[in-house]
């Protein structure tokens, strides 16, 4: 059986290593101390000559390159979500991001877990409940209860409903609280 593509390991030439650390803002010698120091190991050894024939596995090198910090990939991909929703809810400031080359959101794993103890995306809640089956209906029953999500398309303009996580949210809507 296959794995899905973000979680097989992919095997990559030195060359292309060094350029995912310098896409993710790294220098050479960031990338050379990463080798030496053991964080980057190589996983063979391509025919050409020299350091140019080391392979790697891009994941480490990429978890690497992040020193640690989760991508907006990464996040969305662990709450099953839509890249552009988290970055929507990390413009509203829900969760804070450090920008690398003015191309990568990067995301501290502490801002991160703060988040997800903070807050509930709906659609999360709607996977939990029995009956309800869409965002909008959840949305709906919620705000005629009085509860009203801190962000999303009819609040803010967020692209994703995000509600304050709280016990009495699930007691109203019958769950418990994951």
């Amino acid at each position: 059986m296959q794995l899905p593509p973000q979680e097989s390991s992919l095997i990559i030439s030195f060359q292309k290593a060094l350029r995912i650390f310098a896409g993710w803002g790294q220098k050479f010698s960031d990338f050379m101390h990463s080798i030496l120091t053991k964080q980057i190991r190589a996983c063979g050894q391509s025919d050409e000559s020299g350091l140019y024939g080391f392979l790697f596995i891009a994941n480490e090198v990429e978890r690497v390159a992040k020193g640690g910090l989760l991508s907006i990939d990464d996040i969305a991909h662990e709450q099953s979500i839509y890249r552009n929703i988290i970055v929507s809810w990390t413009q509203k400031g829900f969760l804070p991001v450090k920008r690398v080359h003015k191309r990568h959101l990067l995301v501290n794993p502490i801002d991160y877990q703060k988040f997800v103890t903070l807050y509930i995306p709906a659609r999360d809640l709607v996977k939990m409940h029995p009956e309800i089956r869409a965002s909008e209906k959840l949305v709906r029953v919620l705000s005629s209860m009085g509860v009203e999500p801190v962000t999303g398309p009819k609040i803010d303009g967020s692209l994703g409903y995000l509600y304050k996580r709280d016990s009495s949210l699930f007691k109203l809507l019958g769950l418990k609280d994951s």
